[in-house]
């Protein structure tokens, strides 16, 4: 991703990278396949499972390395 993003933490780099794609938190949701209250709620606490974050690697085609 952008060197622009660093010292963001994983939440900011997810809502960049889902608006980046002209999407919201809304299709994220579906993408993770949880509720758009659980987003929310991960976004807030920036915290989110190792395999949510693959999962949004995987569908943005970056390493997940890169949301860290």
């Amino acid at each position: 991703m952008d060197s622009m993003l660093a010292g963001c933490n994983t939440s900011e780099k997810i809502k960049a990278l889902i608006a980046s794609r002209n999407q919201n938190q809304n299709d994220l949701a579906k993408i993770l396949g949880l509720s758009a209250p659980a987003i929310v709620d991960r976004i807030s606490a920036n915290r989110w499972d190792v395999k949510e974050l693959e999962k949004i690697a995987e569908c943005f085609g970056i390493d997940p390395k890169e949301l860290i």
